[in-house]
């Protein structure tokens, strides 16, 4: 990709500029390279070619999220939660939740997490966040049952875990605020005990409130 952008003149590169999808890949590119400034102008210049969006919408929120871009969460929040059907949209609920995370805002992330545990209710990592947000919400019980409770799926399934993964297990998490943005790390395999119940109704989902 980054050859053929090297190949096309002024002409065509000005001409594909006009296209969203070139700007979503460009800006994915840059991303790759950490060059974010470049990441963020491509993605504001889809923003503004393809409001409504959910394909360029949400990795802009990840990419604001990641880059601690606050003044934009904060626009791009105000103007999806304006628009009707976005608690249907299931693609914006773990974006959504992380951005309102990310601005210290943790009681506004919690329904929009519950909305993406419904889907997903054995997602570990999805549980993690969870219990990251209900932390910072002032709800460490549920937290911690809720933190549990992941342990005991990652038991169950062995699945391979990074080391920001093993950080929010311990409740360690170095900047809980980035929601479920998670670094990549070197990777370890972990085996917990199993089956043990989550909480008096042993079952995540009966005590999600």
């Amino acid at each position: 990709e980054h050859r053929l952008h090297q190949r096309l003149s002024a002409q065509q590169r000005t001409e594909a500029e006009q296209n969203t999808a070139f700007l979503l890949a460009r800006a994915l590119w840059h991303q790759s390279q950490r060059r974010l400034d470049a990441a963020w102008r491509d993605l504001a210049a889809d923003l503004a070619k393809a409001p409504g969006d959910p394909g360029v919408e949400v990795p802009a929120l990840w990419l604001a999220i990641d880059t601690g871009r606050t003044v934009e969460l904060r626009q791009m929040l105000a103007g999806l939660l304006l628009r009707e059907g976005v608690s249907n949209a299931n693609e914006y609920w773990l974006a959504i939740a992380a951005s309102w995370q990310r601005l210290d805002a943790a009681p506004r992330a919690l329904p929009w997490y519950r909305l993406a545990l419904a889907r997903a209710p054995g997602d570990p990592l999805l549980l993690l966040s969870y219990a990251d947000a209900l932390n910072l919400a002032r709800q460490p019980g549920l937290a911690a049952r809720v933190r549990r409770h992941a342990w005991l799926l990652l038991g169950d399934s062995n699945r391979r875990l990074t080391s920001a993964d093993l950080g929010k297990l311990a409740g360690l998490d170095e900047d809980p605020r980035r929601g479920a943005a998670v670094s990549l790390g070197e990777s370890v395999e972990v085996r917990g005990p199993r089956h043990a119940p989550l909480g008096p109704r042993g079952h995540v989902g009966a005590t999600l409130h």
